[in-house]
């Protein structure tokens, strides 16, 4: 499994002459670590004394978001082997003998559920990042002003998780039926990504 590699062994098996793993699994660890960098400024906030001087709602909204982060870097995470798994098994179905009507039928078949799935796999990082992005941007606020540029950078990491996705969504969409059906979805989660990501970038250098 990618997830195992030590992170040399991950940057040698990406730069191989192979195409997997490849945009995917790389914009789904982006992902994951923006995650990570999230959680990270909850860890330096929670139970500082700014912190503590917040009403309790307010923590409690804060804690709650920190909380929630954890299934989507999980998510994340899988989505890295997840996409490798998608593209091979694209390529196995591409292999399938076609000699016969019967054979194309069911080399056919294979064919678009592995396309299926090769789309429904980015677009699922895509809305992991997303809600990501959200909760980064409510905690934003109230925690530890000496580690702005670290959720910073998590808003960026997730934004480019985000648009990597997408990238790997387009290039799947072969015909119109999945145009139809994963098109517009995709482009409502890279709209809302640029804003939340233009918003709180612009709000950091106002501060920093």
């Amino acid at each position: 499994m990618l997830v195992e590699q030590s992170v040399l062994d991950f940057l040698a098996e990406v730069d191989k002459n192979s195409a997997a793993p490849g945009g995917g699994s790389v914009s789904s660890l982006v992902g994951a670590l923006g995650v990570s960098l999230t959680r990270m400024y909850g860890y330096l906030s929670i139970g500082k004394k700014k912190y503590l001087a917040l009403d309790e709602e307010t923590q409690k909204e804060f804690e709650s978001c920190f909380e929630a982060l954890t299934q989507y870097k999980d998510s994340l995470v899988h989505g890295i082997d997840l996409d490798c798994v998608a593209y091979q098994e694209v390529m196995k179905a591409y292999g399938l003998p076609k000699e016969t009507d019967i054979e194309k039928e069911v080399r056919q078949q294979a064919i678009a559920e592995a396309m299926e799935q090769a789309i429904e796999s980015p677009y699922r990082m895509m809305e992991n990042a997303l809600s990501a992005m959200r909760l980064a941007e409510k905690m934003l606020p109230y925690g530890n002003k000496n580690a702005l540029s670290d959720i910073g950078c998590s808003i960026l990491c997730l934004d480019a998780a985000i648009h990597g996705a997408y990238l790997n969504v387009r290039i799947n969409l072969t015909d119109d039926e999945s145009i139809e059906k994963w098109s517009q979805k995709a482009d409502t989660i890279v709209n809302e990504s640029e804003k939340i990501q233009k918003r709180v970038y612009q709000e950091l250098l106002k501060q920093l």
